[in-house]
């Protein structure tokens, strides 16, 4: 390769690498959607938390469960003692919702009424006591 090709390729090389970074540079930018303006909207507006199933919104931040579908909402609620077993056994609830619906199919219906058959007992022997204790001990106008 002579010494004049060389000096060809690089000046064109040089060429091309200087109208790429000039028609970079004037490609249109695009706005920022989060000017100032909207972060101000943001922090001024208090995060209000809502239920992941219904999107009902969380009246108390201490709450454990929604007060429309029962669904645990609480960050904390699987780990804590007592409060969390609604939250751990609500598979008998989705059980029963299966074994309603019309538009289940068969084949879920039917695992459905295996689990429950194969579950009452338990829930008879270890559930009912609980269900008893609660009963009797709760104040006159309680609620449940």
């Amino acid at each position: 390769m002579s010494q004049e090709s060389l000096l060809m390729s690089l000046i064109g090389g040089a060429l091309l690498v200087f109208l790429g970074a000039r028609w970079i540079a004037r490609m249109p930018v695009e706005p920022d959607p989060w000017d100032s303006q909207t972060e101000e909207e943001e922090s001024d507006d208090p995060e209000s938390e809502v239920c992941t199933k219904c999107l009902a919104p969380v009246a108390d931040p201490s709450q454990h469960y929604c007060a429309e579908c029962g669904n645990a909402i609480g960050k904390y609620t699987p780990y804590v003692p007592f409060v969390n077993i609604r939250f751990n056994y609500s598979l008998f609830a989705t059980l029963w919702h299966r074994l309603r619906n019309p538009e289940a199919p068969l084949l879920g219906k039917a695992v459905a009424v295996l689990a429950v058959l194969l579950t009452t007992p338990l829930m008879l022997f270890v559930g009912l006591p609980f269900l008893i204790y609660g009963r009797l001990t709760r104040k006159p106008g309680e609620q449940a």
